[in-house]
């Protein structure tokens, strides 16, 4: 999946003419940062839901 996300990036930045090559950066720092935050998240939620889990095994 990440393979077909990193295509799909390339083919937008080769697609859209007026973006830059700086402005190609900011895009792609941009995802990185929206999948690093998204990627806390789910760990966060996970390990909340393992100890209610937990919880209430015991």
């Amino acid at each position: 999946m990440g393979d077909g996300l990193a295509g799909l990036t390339v083919l937008i930045g080769v697609q859209m003419p007026a973006l830059t090559t700086r402005r190609f950066f900011g895009f792609n720092v941009a995802l990185i940062v929206a999948w690093l935050l998204f990627t806390v998240i789910l760990i966060r939620e996970y390990r909340k839901a393992g100890r209610e889990n937990e919880s209430t095994i015991n």
